[in-house]
């Protein structure tokens, strides 16, 4: 692997040191029924897409009404440009059927939380390996997302994005490389950011950072052998293998080539790098018998 500080390395290692941000060892325990009780189902946070520059959230909201008779605050709806449409979030369950717009939960891709007419800088928010773009960041106890609820009063000038992508780790038939993962975030935050311009470089990319906050990213690895039963024999076998400490708890040789080129790359343009880290033994998904992970602390 080739070494260029200005070249598709730097996003490869971006994404490796941001990528393992809330990596996803919190999956908890379910239980299969052939029944679902709708009176125990809670609201879920759901994507709308394809809205029309010209509706506005007084008209969204009264949709929204037709379509969901417990609309209200504590839905937490958002409203945000996304280039020729508009994207919305909202909190609540199965919406009724008519409703005009697409809606997923999946938020694959990048979706806008919140845009400015005076806004100065992206926010970019990316979740780690089989997280999710919203879930990942959510309070476990109730419905508080702290990059919706908690950015905005602070940085009002600011465009919140998140970028959602699928490695789901006990997914047999995915096969993803770091590198493959690093150039989808790459092409999808470009073409968000600049559709409608000539192509632009990876390199006018890399010169429009300007900070990057890492939480909780083992930047030399992990040691994790729980994570290597889950996914032994599976076709994304090596992606957490590299991720991994070898067998002499060191950094694989992969791990070690991206932080020695990423060093590299804040020679050539400088920002600031700010990291959060653990010092709690952290709950970490097993493999059990049947197949299903489940809770696990300190493995």
């Amino acid at each position: 692997m080739d070494i260029n500080p200005t070249k598709e390395l730097l996003y490869t290692v971006a994404l490796v040191i941001i990528a393992t941000i809330y990596f996803a060892f919190t999956m908890t325990t379910t239980v299969k029924t052939t029944k679902r009780n709708v009176s125990l189902e809670k609201p879920r946070c759901r994507r709308i897409q394809n809205i029309p520059l010209e509706v506005t959230r007084n008209s969204l909201e009264t949709d929204l009404k037709k379509h969901l008779p417990a609309y209200g605050p504590e839905c937490y709806l958002t409203l945000a440009r996304s280039y020729s449409t508009q994207t919305a979030t909202i909190n609540c369950l199965k919406f009724a059927n008519g409703f005009p717009y697409p809606i997923d939960e999946t938020f694959l891709g990048i979706t806008p939380i919140f845009d400015s007419d005076n806004e100065s800088v992206n926010i970019v928010c990316i979740p780690g390996l089989g997280g999710h773009a919203i879930g990942s960041f959510k309070a476990k106890s109730n419905d508080h997302v702290w990059i919706r609820d908690s950015l905005l009063p602070n940085i009002s000038t600011a465009r919140i994005l998140v970028y959602g992508y699928n490695t789901s780790i006990t997914n047999t038939n995915s096969k993803y490389s770091i590198s493959e993962l690093a150039r989808d975030f790459l092409d999808s935050i470009k073409v968000f950011l600049w559709k409608g311009k000539e192509e632009l470089n990876n390199n006018y990319f890399f010169k429009s950072f300007y900070a990057l906050m890492l939480f909780g990213v083992p930047n030399l690895g992990i040691r994790l052998d729980c994570l290597k039963e889950i996914v032994a024999g599976q076709s994304n076998d090596k992606l957490i293998q590299d991720l991994c400490f070898d067998k002499e708890s060191e950094s694989t040789v992969f791990l070690r080539r991206l932080g020695e080129s990423f060093s590299d790359c804040c020679k050539e343009q400088q920002f600031e790098v700010v990291s959060y880290y653990e010092k709690r033994k952290t709950v970490t998904a097993r493999k059990v018998i049947q197949g299903f992970p489940f809770m696990k602390s300190n493995c």
